[in-house]
C-alpha cells in the first residue's frame, strides 16, 4: 500500500516523492515482507486476494482524501462504514446472529478505536502527502503483534519482531528527516513570512 499510494498520489495529484519518503517506503516494505513471509506459505489464494484488494482500496481512500483535502471528508467515513455494513449483511444473506459480547467488542473496536484512528487519519490527510500518510499507517503492522502479545499472550515470531523493528525504524527515520527539512526551510525564510 505505501508504494501504490506514493505512485498514485504522484500520478493523480502530482505529489512529489521525496528521497526520505522513498527510503522509508523501501524500509517499510522490507519490514512488512519479513513479517508476512511465514504467513504467505500457509495462506490461501482468497486471503492473498483480500490483502491485494485492501491495499488497492486503501490507496484509493488516501488519494481521495488528499484530492479533496479542502473539504470536510469525515462524512465519507460514515458513508464507507454504512456501505461496508450493507455489503457484509448481504454477503451472509441477512442471517446474522451475534452474541452480545461480540456486539460490545464491535462497538468498542469499530465505534471507538477504529473510528478515532480514522478521524485523526482523515484530519492528517490535509497536511501530509499520500506516501507519508501510508508510511505512518504501517505502524499498525508493528503494533499488531505487540498488542496480541500483551493482551492475549500470543507470542509473535522472531521474524515478526525483526520486521516490526525495521518498519518502526523506517517510520521514525522518515519523521526525523521530515522534521529536520521543515526546520531548515523555516530557518531560511525571512522574518514575518
Amino acid at each position: 500500500a505505501p508504494i501504490l499510494t506514493a505512485f498514485a498520489a504522484r500520478l493523480v495529484l502530482g505529489e512529489a516523492i521525496g528521497r526520505g519518503t522513498w527510503v522509508a517506503l523501501v524500509v517499510a516494505v522490507s519490514g512488512t515482507a519479513l513479517m508476512v513471509v511465514e504467513g504467505v506459505s500457509t495462506g490461501s489464494v482468497l486471503g492473498d486476494l483480500a490483502a491485494v484488494g485492501t491495499a488497492l482500496f486503501l490507496t484509493g481512500f488516501i488519494v481521495a482524501l488528499r484530492a479533496k483535502r479542502h473539504l470536510a471528508m469525515l462524512p465519507s467515513l460514515v458513508i464507507g462504514g454504512l456501505l461496508a455494513s450493507l455489503i457484509s449483511f448481504a454477503a451472509v444473506g441477512g442471517r446474522v446472529a451475534i452474541p452480545v459480547n461480540d456486539v460490545l467488542l464491535c462497538v468498542f473496536w469499530g465505534g471507538i478505536l477504529s473510528s478515532g484512528v480514522l478521524v485523526l487519519f482523515t484530519m492528517a490527510s490535509r497536511h501530509l502527502k499520500g506516501g507519508v500518510l501510508t508510511i505512518l499507517l504501517t505502524i499498525e503492522f508493528v503494533l499488531g503483534p505487540f498488542w496480541v502479545w500483551l493482551f492475549i499472550d500470543e507470542r509473535p515470531s522472531k521474524l515478526a519482531l525483526v520486521g516490526g523493528l525495521i518498519i518502526f525504524s523506517g517510520v521514525m527515520g522518515q519523521a526525523y528527516l521530515s522534521s529536520r527539512n521543515t526546520r531548515a526551510t523555516n530557518a531560511c525564510r525571512p522574518a514575518g513570512v
